[in-house]
């Protein structure tokens, strides 16, 4: 995991910023592997670790609620779930009065965008309102922005550290707009106002967590990270691929009776909501999404 001070590395200049710590340090310093594993820690434990609590929105697969449970050293998290209603989208006057509901003054709030696993995309005025709730009560955001480049009209896209950089941890990586899956190499741009003091310290909880990246994954980061047209008409059109697929089958799912799907902004997903077939499936003793997914998978033809 890179991490640099957001006063030096906007959202705009990170993959220039990788590009040249990777070229200047064989073994990296200031960097880590990532591995979003059950089995290893990465940067969210060592966010996790600084704050009282720390909540985020559902659906969201963001986390692993019974890893992590184990693993912020009983720190409590919170879910606040979202409504079909608004979209699935976290509203305001909601994450207000939750943040009201909590006793600490200290919180840190999770939030994807685009979003897995709705495909949403949050709009710059919709940050903004969410922005105004958290400078209120003092919230800082950890904002998982590894799936910004596939934002299916990428104009819309605004991160969040854009417009709250004195509040936000920004995260991205190689795995998703890159298709890198398995290059565990992830970025994190810091608060602005964080200085030294906030630098240091997240050094001091890194050196005890990390290893430094795999020399290979440093030099294809360098060629993936660097600006180029070949890269950018790549991104346009694995952005086009995944709007087309995203949207065609959303809408064949919305054809079936009984099943809302929402439809994709951006990433490589949709959400399914099955609420209006659950008593039928509870009376075929299908009580959970893996039980469903294998009855699929075993009666791909039959009615379930």
């Amino acid at each position: 995991m890179l991490y640099f001070d957001a006063i030096k590395c906007k959202s705009k200049s990170i993959p220039l910023q990788v590009v040249r710590v990777l070229k200047n340090n064989r073994r990296l310093s200031r960097a880590a592997a990532l591995n979003k594993t059950k089995k290893e820690p990465n940067i969210y434990f060592s966010l996790f670790c600084s704050f009282p609590d720390l909540f985020c929105s559902f659906p969201d697969l963001f986390l692993d609620f019974t890893f992590f449970s184990h693993t912020t050293l009983d720190k409590p998290w919170y879910v606040l779930p979202l409504s079909p209603e608004n979209d699935c989208r976290l509203q305001p006057e909601d994450l207000d009065t939750f943040l009201r509901s909590l006793p600490q003054k200290q919180h840190l709030l999770i939030l994807n965008n685009p979003n897995n696993p709705t495909g949403h995309l949050y709009t710059q005025k919709e940050l903004e309102a969410l922005i105004q709730v958290c400078r209120r009560h003092g919230t800082l955001v950890l904002a998982d922005e590894i799936y910004a480049l596939t934002t299916y009209s990428i104009k819309e896209f605004t991160s969040i550290g854009s417009l709250y950089p004195e509040g936000t941890f920004v995260t991205g990586g190689l795995s998703k707009d890159r298709s890198a899956g398995g290059y565990r190499l992830g970025v994190c741009i810091l608060p602005s106002t964080g200085g030294n003091a906030l630098t240091q310290a997240f050094e001091k909880m890194a050196a005890t967590l990390y290893t430094s990246i795999p020399t290979p994954i440093q030099r294809a980061a360098v060629s993936v990270y660097s600006e180029s047209e070949e890269m950018e008409a790549y991104f346009q059109i694995t952005r086009e691929i995944h709007r087309i697929m995203g949207r065609i089958i959303s809408t064949s799912c919305n054809k079936i009776p009984g099943l809302k799907a929402t439809l994709p902004q951006g990433g490589f997903y949709f959400f399914l909501d099955f609420q209006a077939l659950a008593e039928g499936f509870r009376q075929k003793g299908l009580k959970t999404s893996n039980q469903l997914g294998l009855e699929l998978l075993d009666h791909p033809h039959k009615k379930v």
